[in-house]
């Protein structure tokens, strides 16, 4: 085992985790910080799908900076995770995902539509080669990941429950939608969830937490 994860030997399965390729969609705010944060445990491959550019209002909740603006978000994202890590295997694809099918072990669905969301589950469904899909929703200070295992019909159909129309869901104005301090233990939990799954630990399907008062929900939000 290389040393670099010497820390965190007793906590995660490495050599399991060092052999999953994760596909992220949505390299935003919650995207960029989950794809650096697996590096930094040490998975074995990603690859990352988004078709925007960095923008100036990305930089105080992203995993950018100032010299990435204009470029594209899977090559500015590539780009910052080489500095830690130059051998990881990392495929880049600047577009949109319509309905593309979809092979690696674990899929994070980092994006912000529902639409998107039930393109991805629906590839999921028809294909049957991901194992354990990751879906993690944001509104304002409200976060929350669902986890699905496409296999297992009665989890498919409780995170199909979710799947509802983009009128229905929690739409916050363009200025409370994110910050800083929901983004990175929503990165974290996306995180957890992964290891789980290399420690063959029961997964929860649904994480739910309200960081304005700091506590656990019982239900969850679409956002």
């Amino acid at each position: 085992m290389d040393d670099r994860y010497i820390r965190q030997q007793e906590l995660v399965n490495q050599e399991k985790l060092a052999n999953l390729h994760i596909t992220i969609i949505g390299c935003g705010a919650v995207g960029s910080f989950t794809a650096l944060s697996l590096c930094k445990m040490g998975v074995g491959q990603l690859t990352l799908i988004d078709y925007d550019k960095v923008s100036i209002e990305n930089l105080p909740n992203q995993f950018y900076c100032e010299d990435d603006l204009g470029k594209k978000k899977v090559d500015a994202c590539s780009e910052m995770i080489r500095q830690f890590d130059r051998q990881i295997p990392i495929v880049t694809l600047s577009r949109s995902y319509i309905k593309q099918k979809l092979e690696a072990d674990v899929v994070i669905s980092a994006v912000d539509s529902m639409d998107v969301r039930k393109r991805i589950w629906s590839s999921l469904i028809t294909h049957r080669k991901v194992k354990l899909l990751i879906d993690p929703r944001m509104a304002a200070q409200v976060i929350q990941v669902y986890s699905v295992t496409p296999d297992d019909p009665s989890s498919c159909k409780s995170y199909e429950s979710t799947l509802v129309n983009e009128s229905e869901t929690l739409e916050e104005r363009c200025t409370a939608r994110s910050i800083i301090y929901t983004v990175l233990p929503l990165a974290g939990l996306v995180c957890r969830q992964v290891a789980a799954y290399a420690n063959e630990d029961w997964i929860e399907p649904a994480l739910t937490l309200d960081l304005k008062t700091l506590s656990l929900l019982q239900k969850g939000i679409q956002a």
